[in-house]
Order: structure tokens, then C-alpha cells, then sequence
């Protein structure tokens, strides 16, 4: 975003991260700020979006991008670990769409876009709190466009395939799962992060002004079986 032209406000829970993003802004010459936040804290959600109000005066683009998992069978996962990631990965996308939602809707603009995944349409086993939580993501993305579609304010999914990420070193590790996953993914790979990019910039930009309460598959093909 900041190459496409973008002022931003970056909100991480982890201050490595969060100082580490940060000097990639910096570096690129853009106007940045920075806010610790954990998205399951109302009050520092609250205390997000003020912030992103008093340095820039308005809200165009919001990206949910948090997530966690457990890998467990579903009779070895406790309740306590199931909510937790219910907890970071849907009520948390619930609680910044309501609080970012009603700037953008007094505003009367705004495009939200909510990182779902591929396990938010399939699932696979040993993931019933990530899978379930990631199908709630793309729920609440429609319930969400809905309400806020009177107000000229777009909420959309975007939906990647297996991808390199920290979450995913797990799996792309594992030689067996490596193999399961290409065979599977029509292109024959993970994706990078950066190719995740162009739809990102998509659903925020005008070029998407018409979309909303809808899926965007990143994904090598997967979802094309």
C-alpha cells in the first residue's frame, strides 16, 4: 500500500513486528504511524481507529489481516483453545468491522477487506477452530457488506491459498505436507506473500467500487477442483 501511494497506520500486537513494518514505511518516504494493538481488546481497537482519525482525518481502506491457529484433532482440542482462536481470527473481525465500519459509514466510504482463506470455503482435517473461524470471516464479510452497502462502504474477502508465511512454516516444512499441498494446488506451489499484492490493492481501490460482500481466491487453483 505504501507503494501504491498510501498513507497508513500500522497496527500489530507485536513490537518487533510493528517496528519492523514500520521502517519499510519510513523507508519508502510515506507518511506512517504506529499503534500497538491486540484487535481482542475493544478498548485498543477503540483507541486504533482514534488514532488513525486524529493523524489523517478519515478512514479509506481497513485491512484485517490477524490470524492463529491449532493444529489438533478436533477430540484433542480443548474448548479453551478453540475460542481463542475463534477469538482472534472472527469476533476480532467482527470488533474492528463495527468500529472501523461506522467511521467509514458516517464518512459515507470506505472499503474494508477481511483476510479469510481457502479453509474459510474447504476444510481439512486437524484444523476445526481455524477452519470454522475462517468460514465465520467469510459470514460476517457478507453480513457486513450488507449493512454497509446503503453507505457506499465495500467489505470483501480475500481468500490465499497456502502461502509462505511464519503461520504456514509448520506445514511447508513438512516434507509429506509440502508434498500434499502441491499436488493439490493445480500451479504446483505455495504462493508467496507478494502475490497477494495485486488482489489487495484491488478490493481497495476504486477499480473495485463495485465489489462487495464477495470471495477473492488467491489460491494457485485450488478451489477450482
Amino acid at each position: 500500500y505504501a507503494d501504491a501511494g498510501a498513507d497508513i497506520l500500522v497496527a500489530d500486537y507485536n513490537q518487533n513486528s510493528l517496528n519492523a513494518i514500520s521502517k519499510e514505511i519510513y523507508d519508502k518516504g510515506k507518511k506512517y504511524f504506529a499503534v500497538k494493538t491486540d484487535v481482542t481488546d475493544e478498548n485498543d481497537v477503540e483507541n486504533m481507529a482514534a488514532t488513525a482519525m486524529d493523524c489523517f482525518g478519515r478512514i479509506d481502506v481497513f485491512v484485517h489481516s490477524v490470524g492463529t491457529t491449532c493444529r489438533k484433532p478436533l477430540l484433542e482440542m480443548s474448548t479453551a483453545e478453540f475460542e481463542q482462536v475463534i477469538k482472534v481470527n472472527q469476533v476480532s473481525v467482527f470488533t474492528c468491522g463495527r468500529v472501523v465500519g461506522s467511521i467509514m459509514v458516517s464518512q459515507g466510504s470506505g472499503s474494508i477487506i477481511n483476510l479469510a482463506s481457502i479453509m474459510g470455503h474447504v476444510a481439512l482435517p486437524g484444523r476445526a477452530g481455524y477452519d470454522s473461524s475462517k468460514g465465520g470471516v467469510v459470514q460476517l464479510t457478507k453480513a457486513m457488506a450488507l449493512d454497509f452497502a446503503p453507505h457506499n462502504v465495500r467489505v470483501s474477502a480475500l481468500c490465499p491459498g497456502f502461502t509462505k508465511t511464519p503461520l504456514t512454516q509448520g506445514l511447508w516444512e513438512n516434507d509429506d505436507m509440502l508434498e500434499f499441498i502441491k499436488g493439490r494446488t493445480p500451479m504446483g506451489r505455495l504462493a508467496d506473500p507478494q502475490e497477494m499484492v495485486g488482489a489487495a490493492i484491488f478490493l481497495a481501490s476504486d477499480a473495485s467500487q463495485y465489489v462487495t460482500g464477495s470471495s477473492l481466491f488467491v489460491d494457485g487453483g485450488w478451489m477450482a477442483w
